[in-house]
């Protein structure tokens, strides 16, 4: 073994020992009674006891006087002449002074040992602070007693950092063999995190948890909501609901299964499962969970396949994910290595491009015939990489954007400086992280009617989206050559259904009837108009449909109208709408219950 070889070396047994074997054997059954009995050390009496066997047969040996001292002046003689020799190391042994064998010095250190993992634990007894830095990191920053900066690729981080991620930044941490990756618009603080024990506080945004491996418990707090692991990996997303302002988290079960817990709640997140939490409940009330498998919609999110991508890179199982990873990475076809060069004749394959050369000894009745220099192998050219340029920062443009009822959001924007307009873009996405180019990143795209050419017209309309789907926007002025050159940042609306405005009230009038309802109260920007309208044959008659209006009301606040004449006799089925006249067409907004009014 080498001196500067720092591997452990094993320590292994010399033949069968009884008392050693009986003693290993006692202790493991007084580890597995303190366990079972929910203590964390055996009992004293049993401390106590071995301490006395162990040490009862070890007689205390005096030191032994050696013989004394020869103080006789030595003769003189002249030294012989230095020879050189080889140095040999030499051990000796040390007369023990305590203990009189080497079995019971090791039968000591075996039980200390022992005690201790039975007290402790494997884990708190190698338990130690864990290397905690910043990975690759885009618009984030470190908040650290009081101050906030920068957060930069590498820097060390420690308990109690509060990293928060811009709209369209990103950050890693590693958490000693723990990584944390956050999303765009997330806030997450490290309570602790050390070889064995990682706690996290993760207030806001999505972050995909990969917990290091078996003996390191991992937890996230989620406001009043905890989420628990061990060795495995999960994604948690802190959502808001914009109708009621109501916080939810929901977990993804990635790898093994994490424990849920919070006030009267008690769940576990399988593999291939998702949770949705409701957050902020009030003390004693029962928790709102919903459970359920998780779908191909969900194993399609890019953020998950990223993340799992990543994870198997650096070695780890990418659970539920693991299918979805072959799909989104065919295997490339083999590319041949590049040729580095004619190697010289005479050398030996090494590995390396520098060339072996052996000097021979000279022959002593010989003057030795000097070797022509030999060359070095000829070292690849280096392709030459071109040169960064900086990215010209881009103009800002404010953004607003509003969930309608009906399934649309409504966007405005700010008017994009004259110099190289081409036109407006927005790109919608299911991501929060949206960056300001053209074609859009997946799974961004660009819908047609939110490309507007005219500078001075400065809002759009997103029609057809699923109520209660989540979408995000960011609106960006283009070059000629869709080049960015101004940009928003990232608006997430989640999408609504259509208004219910409740029952219709009709009174008969004469030939005809009066009508009452209740208003709509919903965002101005998402109403035009109302109208009325009525069918003998249609039971749920509407205007998109070819029903015939009867009257139309252009203020949102109006409540009540009165329509004077109908041709009778005949039954009128009647109903009354809102709609938002865009580009696309009319939106219908809201709607009341069908009403049903004889004319006699």
């Amino acid at each position: 073994m080498r001196p500067d070889d720092d591997r452990l070396v094993p320590f292994d047994r010399i033949g069968a020992d009884p008392v050693l074997d009986a003693l290993a054997s006692e202790l493991t059954d007084a580890g597995r009674r303190a366990r079972s009995a929910g203590r964390e050390t055996p009992r004293a009496a049993f401390a106590t006891d071995l301490r006395a066997r162990l040490l009862a047969g070890l007689p205390i040996v005096a030191p032994v006087a050696g013989p004394p001292l020869d103080r006789a002046r030595p003769s003189l003689r002249l030294p012989e002449p230095l020879t050189p020799r080889p140095v040999a190391p030499r051990i000796a042994a040390r007369t023990p002074m305590l203990l009189p064998a080497p079995r019971w010095t090791a039968l000591a250190i075996a039980a200390v040992v022992l005690v201790a993992v039975v007290s402790l634990g494997p884990t708190r007894l190698l338990t130690g602070p864990a290397e905690l830095r910043a990975g690759d990191v885009a618009a984030a920053t470190l908040s650290r007693d009081g101050v906030t900066s920068d957060l930069a690729p590498s820097e060390a981080l420690r308990a109690d950092d509060l990293i928060t991620t811009g709209p369209d930044g990103f950050a890693t941490l590693e958490l000693g063999t723990s990584r944390v990756r956050l999303d765009g618009g997330t806030a997450l603080r490290l309570v602790e995190a050390t070889t064995a024990r990682v706690e996290l506080d993760q207030s806001a945004g999505r972050a995909w948890h990969r917990v290091g491996g078996p003996g390191v418990s991992y937890t996230v707090h989620t406001a009043e909501v905890s989420w628990t692991a061990d060795g495995t990996a999960f994604d948690l997303r802190l959502e808001t609901d914009p109708s009621n302002g109501g916080a939810w988290v929901r977990g993804i079960g990635i790898e093994h299964d994490v424990a849920i817990t919070g006030p009267n709640l008690t769940a576990t997140l399988d593999e291939g499962a998702v949770a949705r939490i409701r957050l902020g409940r009030q003390a004693g009330s029962v928790a709102d969970v919903a459970l359920r498998p998780i779908t191909d919609a969900d194993l399609r999110d890019p953020w998950l396949i990223d993340n799992a991508r990543r994870d198997a890179q650096l070695g780890f199982d990418p659970g539920v994910l693991d299918g979805w990873l072959a799909e989104a990475n065919p295997t490339p076809a083999a590319t041949p290595d590049p040729t580095v060069g004619p190697s010289l004749p005479d050398d030996p394959v090494t590995g390396s491009p520098e060339p072996v050369v052996t000097i021979a000894p000279p022959k002593p009745t010989t003057v030795p015939t000097p070797k022509p220099t030999p060359k070095p192998t000829p070292r690849p050219t280096p392709t030459p990489k071109p040169t960064a340029k900086p990215t010209p920062a881009l103009a800002s443009l404010g953004l607003t954007a509003t969930a309608c009822p009906g399934g649309f959001t409504r966007l405005a924007w700010t008017v994009a400086p004259a110099e190289k307009f081409n036109h407006y873009q927005s790109i919608r996405s299911s991501k929060t992280s949206i960056p300001a180019v053209y074609p859009p990143v997946s799974p961004g795209v660009a819908p047609d009617p939110l490309y507007v050419a005219d500078r001075a017209t400065l809002g759009a309309v997103d029609a057809g989206l699923e109520p209660g789907s989540t979408v995000s926007y960011r609106t960006m002025a283009f070059s000629v050559d869709d080049v960015a050159y101004a940009a928003s940042s990232v608006k997430t609306v989640t999408a609504k259904a259509v208004t219910a405005l409740g029952a219709l009230i009709l009174t008969p009038e004469g030939a005809g009837f009066s009508a009452g309802w209740a208003p709509y109260s919903g965002p101005d920007g998402c109403f035009g108009f109302y109208k009325l309208v009525v069918s003998t044959t249609d039971l749920t008659p509407s205007y998109l449909d070819g029903a015939s209006p009867v009257w139309v009301g252009e203020s949102a606040a109006t409540s009540s109208t009165i329509v004077e004449t109908l041709d009778p006799p005949d039954t009128y089925h009647v109903r009354l709408e809102a709609f938002l006249d865009t580009p696309g067409g009319k939106i219908l907004v809201a709607q009341t219950d069908v009403a049903d009014i004889i004319i006699p």
